[in-house]
């Protein structure tokens, strides 16, 4: 049988159906037996075994992005900010992060600061 890593990087697509011929094999044989027959570590057979429920979605991929960002701004943080960039936009100032961090005495750095205002729809300078 095709070594299980080799099919895995050629071919994402076929991979489930690569997936559900483990599940299916190791349901009449051990979990050495299938490893050995797909080229593969019991671990992997084992991982697919027990995440299969029935249903072929249970083999795809779980998402690697992850689901929280850690240093994201605080929405009173962001509403700071584009007060800050309307009162200087009224005012007729150039909006720059850097200001607004030494002014407001922000927590954040200069990147982060730019990326809120361009994402609040201001033009930094």
């Amino acid at each position: 049988m095709a070594n299980y890593n080799e099919m895995y990087l050629k071919s994402k697509d076929k991979i489930v159906g690569l997936r559900s011929a483990i599940v299916r094999y190791a349901k009449n044989h051990s979990i050495s037996e299938t490893a050995e027959y797909f080229e593969t570590t019991r671990k992997t057979v084992r991982k697919w075994y027990s995440r299969y429920d029935g249903d072929l979605d249970s083999l795809e991929d779980y998402s690697k992005r992850p689901h929280n960002i850690r240093n994201k701004l605080q929405a009173e943080d962001v509403k700071k900010i584009a007060d800050r960039c309307e009162l200087q936009r009224s005012h007729r100032k150039k909006i720059v992060g850097a200001y607004l961090i030494r002014d407001m005495d922000l927590p954040f750095s200069l990147p982060t600061v730019n990326k809120y205002i361009e994402l609040l729809g201001f033009k930094t300078d």
